[in-house]
């Protein structure tokens, strides 16, 4: 049986692990998505080139991987076997479509967060959970909630999440089995809203007992714990595991992804720090420093429009106020940002938007065809995405679609779910 004080030190493990990528984390967000930064508005982003350019990016690959409005993948017996019950297939594909896309499942919006995670901090984490009596529903999960953890294959099998609920929010999830501090909270008008720690864990399981069958003996395992306390609030299980995490780019020895945001971010600091001093130098140039004499004829001197400044001509009808002088090179500082600016969009692969611009006229399949030729620039990326993001993503609807008998009976001899199939076309 395990433990709440395991879960814990395990917890600790990974959380120590993801120190040093969390710097990268703060950086992306600070200057790529200012609205997850932890302290937003501190006058970093000068430049919109980044900000824009990764909403942008998110919607290529939303483009590419699950277009709305159109059947992105099939599927396949699990077996491999080809032409195997097509009809069942096709039927069981439409029933799959039609429980993601209803509005209350928000499929379409937690993928663009997701792909927007990517982006820019390379790692997204997507939730697919079911809900009685309503169906599928989706959501990406705050990064700085998860903490992942590789199998030997450098497939992503552990989630740890640390998380907070009011203790009202507590005792509605999880009732009577709360820790006395959390209940007395939520007893107390006065303290309902006190925030408490939770951890939970996903991963495999280990001390299955073959012939046995119910929430503690099945594949993944789930434990919530009370962090302050160090106790064991609900245990349970998943067949299939909920989340499906995938990575943008993943280097070597790393467990979380490399983004586009990370490999341009040298250009994106110095495009801000260029733009900040631009901006000072043009400001300058359109409201240069004054020039005034010593004596004090001048003391009220005023540049509203209108004022009278008195003493400010000598005898000869001469200035005796002039402007400073600033032999600042404008052109230069505008060009070096140009530069910078197109590695910025190139490494948010943006050139693809211009597919769409390049020849007003063209048809929609040619504009298909020239987006899937633009696509192979991305297909390491696309490959993964598939792999890491949408196959275990499909799985889990599939496999909470036949627990709920949404699905129609299997062909004789099926023993397993369908499986995902990505044709060639499909990128």
């Amino acid at each position: 049986m395990i433990t709440a004080d395991q879960i814990i030190k395990r917890f600790e493990g990974l959380e120590a692990g993801r120190r040093e990528m969390e710097r990268a984390w703060r950086k992306c967000a600070d200057y790529v998505l200012p609205r997850l930064a932890p302290a937003p508005g501190r006058g970093l982003i000068f430049d919109s080139t980044a900000p824009l350019a990764a909403p942008r990016l998110g919607a290529v690959l939303e483009a590419v991987l699950t277009p709305r409005g159109r059947r992105w993948h099939g599927l396949a017996p699990a077996s491999g076997r080809p032409g195997l019950a097509d009809e069942y297939l096709a039927e069981v594909l439409d029933i799959l479509f039609q429980a993601r896309l209803r509005p209350e499942a928000n499929f379409h919006n937690q993928m663009s967060e997701a792909y927007l995670s990517l982006g820019v901090f390379g790692t997204a984490v997507m939730m697919v959970d079911d809900h009685p009596g309503l169906g599928l529903r989706y959501k990406c999960l705050p990064l700085q909630e998860t903490y992942l953890a590789e199998n030997y294959a450098g497939r992503v099998d552990t989630v740890f999440r640390l998380y907070k609920l009011t203790a009202r929010q507590a005792l509605m999830e999880f009732g009577k089995n709360l820790p006395e501090p959390i209940q007395r909270d939520a007893a107390d008008p006065g303290r309902l809203e006190n925030e408490h720690e939770f951890i939970h864990g996903l991963f495999p399981r280990r001390d299955l007992e073959p012939g046995r069958a119910g929430p503690l003996q099945m594949p993944v395992a789930s434990i919530q714990v009370a962090r302050a306390a160090r106790q064991v609030v609900r245990e349970s299980g998943y067949r299939v595991m909920p989340l499906a995490v995938s990575r943008f780019g993943v280097s070597p020895g790393q467990v979380y992804g490399r983004s586009p945001a990370m490999e341009a971010m040298p250009d994106i600091v110095q495009i801000n720090a260029m733009k900040k001093t631009l901006l000072r130098a043009a400001e300058k140039m359109v409201n240069p420093p004054l020039l005034l004499p010593e004596d004090e004829v001048l003391s009220a001197f005023s540049l509203r429009a209108g004022s009278l400044n008195y003493g400010g001509l000598d005898d000869q009808g001469r200035q005796r106020v002039v402007a400073l002088k600033l032999d600042g090179q404008l052109p230069i500082g505008l060009s070096m940002i140009e530069k910078a600016r197109e590695v910025i969009e190139g490494a948010f692969y943006l050139k693809l938007f211009q597919i769409l611009t390049e020849t007003p006229n063209q048809t929609a399949a040619e504009v298909w065809e020239r987006a899937r030729e633009k696509a192979q620039l991305l297909g390491p990326v696309l490959g993964r995405q598939q792999s890491e993001l949408l196959r275990p993503l499909i799985d889990r609807e599939l496999d909470i679609l036949r627990a709920a008998g949404a699905l129609p009976p299997p062909p004789a001899g099926w023993g397993e779910l369908p499986t995902a199939d990505f044709q060639e076309g499909d990128l």
